[in-house]
């Protein structure tokens, strides 16, 4: 569910406030990095199809997973042209109040609204708590609401929990495109996709599988296999098509509603499984 809205509804909440903001009618995209990012996508799924296809998810598959992640970090870093940012020692940021600043969430409020090195590790870290809880309490609810209502956890996880987490996500690609940085926020947005399946969910397997030994999908009631390979078959699909759709042409408001489109039709059939 998060991967979907990532390269669907992130890139086209990006590129309406890139035509928006910076009064544009049009977007040309940077071919390597739809290119590198919609591959390794694609490539990140297809994996984990794999190993839900056979039902045994082991030390081994999960590490499998976690290698392909740093394998996209290492060709991100050989085949991407990157300009050396402005070197700085300290900004300080407009505030208003300390409390206002807060009731915000604007955590640098806490170090008088300046960004140093320190003070953005410390940040980084604060953020990382807040999203770890709020990401635990999600769950927990999530688990609530399907056991109340009696809804497949699978449903309520796409609609509800992965919606919710992308939502970081969406903010940040919102602030880059509003920049005129729409590489970046497309580039968050699949990067952010390769990230979760390959350690979010590579990381959390291997750990579990290392101390408690291999983990059978059939074994669990709430979420049969079947499910789980159908559903990353049609994410494979939307994945590739969107990477048609943004590396052919200029990307502008047709191809903003053509992708909702695609989004819809894939809630609508998955829905149908």
């Amino acid at each position: 569910g998060s991967a979907a809205f990532n390269i669907c509804l992130i890139p086209c909440i990006s590129a309406l406030a890139y035509f928006y903001f910076n009064n544009k009618d049009f977007i040309k995209l940077d071919s390597t990095i739809i290119i590198q990012d919609s591959l390794f996508n694609v490539l990140s799924i297809v994996t984990l199809g794999i190993i839900f296809y056979f039902g045994q998810i082991s030390p081994l598959n999960s590490l499998v997973l976690i290698l392909l992640y740093f394998l996209y970090v290492y060709s991100v870093f050989k085949y991407r042209k990157t300009c050396n940012p402005k070197p700085y020692d300290e900004v300080i940021l407009k505030n208003e109040s300390i409390l206002s600043d807060l009731s915000q969430i604007k955590i640098f409020a806490l170090f008088d609204s300046k960004v140093s090195k320190f003070s953005s590790v410390l940040v980084v870290f604060i953020s990382l708590i807040l999203i770890a809880c709020s990401c635990q309490l999600l769950t927990f609810s999530c688990e609530r609401l399907s056991s109340l209502f009696g809804v497949n956890l699978f449903y309520v996880s796409f609609f509800i929990a992965a919606i919710a987490s992308s939502v970081p996500d969406t903010i940040l690609s919102f602030y880059d495109a509003r920049k005129g940085q729409f590489d970046d926020a497309f580039s968050n947005a699949f990067g952010s996709n390769i990230f979760d399946i390959c350690i979010g969910l590579g990381l959390p397997l291997f750990i579990y599988t290392l101390l408690d030994g291999d983990l059978f999908l059939n074994q669990n009631s709430k979420i049969s296999s079947e499910l789980l390979i159908n559903s990353l078959l049609l994410l494979m699909l939307l994945s590739a098509a969107i990477g048609i759709l943004f590396s052919v042409g200029k990307f502008n408001k047709k191809k903003v509603y053509f992708t909702l489109l695609m989004y819809i039709l894939f809630i609508l059939f998955l829905i149908r499984l």
